[in-house]
């Protein structure tokens, strides 16, 4: 059953297959270090991620005005989403619609925050990746990047839309306005392996493209989000956050 949207801090949008958010730590569970060890998916649909080898575990720091947490990235720190390979990999992504939604600040070059995979060889994936070396802001489909520019990609609060469907893949960036871009073509087969991972890219068995920034909320949906759900989601987030929205 699609959940509803949740209270004052939670997603306002509901009907979304998975959704974690690091400011709600009833949904985390820390380890002796204070490290997160699994991230519950608020949803209950189950898509928890987690996180076995201690070393490898993400920590969250305070963050904003509003003092709510975000996972903290650093080098090889990330959670696995193993248990989104399966869904993925059961619903043909390349004639179903999704929506990947997700809340961050940037602080690294050429970097992914997370993103989907249906695990194992041959796959697909679809990410975000933030091309700080030329002042770009991707979403990749595998083999298609659709692009908007700013004036520096570093340091900066960002709140991003990824849409997929057979024909298209669009990304819709909420900087202080709305940028847009669209591409043909998605989720065509990797040549490297695929897996769903939250702080790091989704391509490849041992990845090394880390996320260093500030990660406030990841959501997946398969459908479509209309205008002024996106614009609810970004008003959501800058007032939980704090965030503040420049090119």
């Amino acid at each position: 059953m699609a959940p509803a949207a949740g209270g004052a801090n939670l997603l306002p949008v509901g009907g979304y297959l998975a959704y974690i958010d690091f400011a709600e730590d009833s949904y985390l569970t820390f380890d002796g270090s204070g490290n997160i060890e699994t991230a519950t998916d608020i949803s209950g649909n189950g898509y928890d991620a987690t996180q076995t080898d201690a070393a490898k575990r993400p920590g969250v720091s305070s963050a904003g005005k509003s003092a709510q947490y975000y996972l903290a990235g650093n080098n090889t720190r990330r959670l696995e989403w193993s248990t989104m390979d399966a869904a993925i990999a059961a619903t043909d992504p390349a004639t179903n619609d999704y929506t990947i939604v997700t809340g961050i600040e940037e602080s690294s070059q050429r970097r992914q925050p997370w993103g989907l995979g249906e695990g194992g060889a041959g796959s697909r994936r679809l990410e975000f990746f933030m091309n700080d070396s030329t002042n770009r802001r991707d979403y990749i489909a595998v083999n298609r990047q659709v692009f908007f520019s700013s004036t520096n990609d570093s340091n900066k609060d960002i709140i991003l839309f990824g849409e997929s469907d057979a024909s298209n893949i669009t990304i819709y960036g909420y900087m202080n306005s709305l940028s847009t871009g669209t591409a043909g073509a998605s989720w065509a087969t990797d040549a490297q392996p695929c897996y769903s991972r939250i702080g790091n890219t989704a391509r490849g068995a041992n990845p090394s493209d880390d996320w260093t920034g500030k990660l406030y909320f990841i959501a997946v949906y398969q459908s479509h989000l209309t205008t002024l759900e996106r614009e609810s989601i970004r008003d959501w987030a800058v007032a939980k956050w704090g965030m503040t929205l420049t090119t």
